[in-house]
């Protein structure tokens, strides 16, 4: 392989049950290998030379321990605090359909102005 080519090879890393988590470089694949996190299921044709060891380069690894995925943080919006209250306006109480969910300006006027209408 030339040079240029070897810059741009990936490695795919699975999870302990074999699924896939992400695609890294080819150098942090060797990384994980030398600290001994995860064993090679797939390896390249081509080889990395040191003055002690030739290591051919991984394709395909797999993780040895679980670790723990951090949760996505919840958008804050105004869609998702209507799906949180049940698509219920707290200004009015009037459970809408997540087609008609009305802005908060005109719930606020609305409930200002009383049962009978709007006042001034």
């Amino acid at each position: 392989m030339t040079a240029s080519t070897t810059h741009d090879t990936r490695t795919l890393v699975l999870n302990q049950s074999y699924e896939p988590i992400k695609v890294v470089s080819w150098q942090r694949a060797l990384t994980l290998l030398t600290l001994g996190k995860v064993e090679v299921l797939e390896e390249y044709d081509w080889s990395v030379r040191t003055v002690t060891v030739v290591v051919k380069v991984p394709a395909v690894v797999r993780l040895l321990r679980a670790f723990r995925r951090r949760k996505q943080p919840v958008k804050f919006s105004r869609v998702n605090i209507y799906a949180r209250d049940k698509y219920t306006c707290q200004y009015c109480r009037e459970q809408k359909p997540i087609g008609e969910l009305p802005t908060t300006t005109s719930c606020r006027a609305a409930s200002a102005a009383g049962p009978s209408g709007r006042t001034s």
